[in-house]
């Protein structure tokens, strides 16, 4: 009779389904090493992950074309007589490819010698896979080395490619301890993180209002056709709720909410913000917002 070391040892019998059912990684959740979800009722919701986004500590890689497994075998000594010894575990590694615009490269590129976690989300029904010890509080998995390439220059078989090589801590929090986050209130392949805008204020402030513009500078890109400035986009569709933007008084920090926001008629990146009460020269700035699942945040600028 064979002994059994282990006390307790579970089987698994005839499966509803007889295939695994998560797909290829298309996006990849990048997290700060404190944020989690702690319960699973916060990680289905829309709201948590937008949160997450606006506080800084969710910072998502989308658009991933190709995936190719790069693991670290076990170490393991062979003995002249034939015996075998690990020595240590492997680990689970990946290279992600996107191709990214050279403005998002660059970015990506400051990513590195961070730490990190993350969460994978497939796309086959749009799971997101993460780590949960004690059942209950949902993380992402943990890494030991976040690595982006040099960015590939095109050729006619292959696009201009970033390679992000990451390499998990260790093999347990998935093997042990794996979480998949399904029938999400919304698709997570859908989240994009906080794009930073120019604002430029128009004429001067009058009463209780102002008009400002708001814009996206490409600095990687200059146009020819505005004497070698950064390549610029207009931001349009920012929402007209009263919370997209905010007004900080620089002395004491108070924060003060527009009572409408207008778009201009022709000028579609242009808003006309009013106030309930008379507008100082104070400092101002685009919060964070959401409206199909798009961010925007700028650099204070004084207003005059």
């Amino acid at each position: 009779m064979s002994i059994v070391c282990g006390t307790t040892i579970d089987g698994f019998g005839n499966q509803c389904y007889k295939e695994n059912n998560i797909g290829q990684t298309e996006t990849l959740l990048m997290t700060t090493p404190d944020f989690q979800f702690d319960t699973a009722s916060d990680a289905v919701l829309e709201a948590s992950y937008l949160q997450g986004i606006a506080d800084k500590k969710v910072f998502p890689i989308n658009d991933i074309l190709e995936v190719e497994p790069t693991p670290i075998e076990d170490g393991v000594y062979v003995s002249p007589m034939g015996k075998e010894n690990k020595r240590f575990n492997g680990r689970r590694a990946n290279v992600y490819r996107v191709n990214y615009d050279v403005g998002r490269h660059k970015i990506l590129k400051t990513w590195e010698n961070k730490s990190w976690r993350f969460f994978k989300v497939e796309g086959l029904e749009g799971k997101v896979l993460g780590t949960s010890q004690d059942g209950i509080v949902i993380k992402g998995l943990d890494i030991q080395e976040f690595r982006v390439s040099t960015q590939k220059d095109g050729t006619s078989d292959t696009p201009a490619w970033t390679e992000i090589k990451i390499i998990e801590k260790n093999n347990e929090q998935w093997d042990k301890y794996p979480c998949i986050l399904d029938d999400l209130q919304f698709s997570a392949l859908d989240l994009y993180g906080v794009s930073k805008v120019t604002l430029t204020q128009v004429g001067s402030v009058a009463e209780n209002a102002f008009t400002v513009l708001v814009t996206l500078e490409d600095a990687t890109r200059k146009n020819g056709a505005s004497s070698g400035a950064d390549y610029s986009f207009l931001v349009e569709g920012l929402t007209t709720e009263t919370n997209s933007f905010q007004l900080v008084t620089t002395a004491t920090g108070a924060i003060t909410n527009p009572t409408t926001v207008v778009v201009d008629a022709v000028i579609t990146n242009k808003y006309v913000l009013t106030f309930a009460a008379a507008v100082a020269t104070d400092t101002f700035k685009v919060i964070p917002q959401g409206d199909a699942l798009l961010l925007h945040e700028s650099a204070y600028i004084t207003l005059t």
